[in-house]
């Protein structure tokens, strides 16, 4: 029994290091770094191949039924910022239908375009005439913003996008979503200004598109202009 057990015995430390020999021949070899490093391995080309990690962007995004495509205008300076904030002074809107019923895509003949009268600075600044092409007496007797806003969510309503308490219908059209040229329309003036006038944001306005941001990934530099 004792010389089966140390036959066994051998047998299993043989299989061990045969083992150990088949695993170390599989792996890459590695050279010492010269000199003060000779203690380290050299990196192996696995050890320096880019990883690849996904991004939020790397997802394909969904498939839309419509874009409310906007580009507002809003009060500005050339010399000092605007305080307390940036008023919206005109608030024009556009729908581009995907569904295939306008196909392949359709701009609608029915658009919302407003002109919106500033509460914090009502005169505009030779700047803002200037840059957005718009006379004094066109926003004098403009509707203030929360009412322009209402208008709004009625037309969208009329559309078939909204329900009647501003938040998105998406049975009747299908998904949709806003659409701006960079973050600064709704994203940074229209929120900034309904906080400042203490009114909230429809939820509706819950999400947008950044068209300047899609094109810069897809054409791989810059636009040049604003949104056309």
């Amino acid at each position: 029994q004792d010389l089966d057990s140390d036959a066994v015995g051998e047998d299993k430390a043989g299989s061990s290091e045969s083992m150990v020999e088949s695993v170390e021949q599989q792996q890459p070899a590695r050279t010492k770094m010269a000199g003060a490093w000779s203690f380290l391995n050299c990196p192996t080309k696995r050890d320096i191949a880019p990883k690849r990690r996904r991004l939020a962007l790397d997802k394909p995004i969904p498939d839309f039924a419509a874009l409310v495509v906007m580009d507002f205008e809003w009060t500005a300076d050339n010399r000092q910022k605007m305080v307390p904030c940036a008023e919206i002074i005109q608030f024009p809107a556009v729908i581009v239908r995907f569904d295939g019923i306008h196909a392949p895509s359709g701009l609608l003949k029915d658009t919302f375009d407003s002109f919106v009268k500033p509460k914090f600075n009502p005169i505009l600044t030779e700047f803002s005439k200037q840059l957005c092409a718009i006379p004094q007496e066109d926003v004098d007797k403009a509707p203030h913003l929360e009412d322009v806003i209402s208008n709004f969510l009625v037309w969208l309503q009329q559309h078939g996008l909204v329900l009647p308490d501003g938040s998105k219908d998406e049975h009747t059209v299908g998904r949709w979503c806003f659409a701006t040229w960079s973050d600064a329309d709704i994203g940074g003036t229209l929120v900034r200004q309904l906080e400042e006038y203490g009114i909230g944001l429809p939820a509706c306005f819950s999400d947008w598109v950044d068209l300047k941001q899609l094109f810069q990934r897809h054409y791989k530099h810059g636009p040049k202009g604003g949104l056309q």
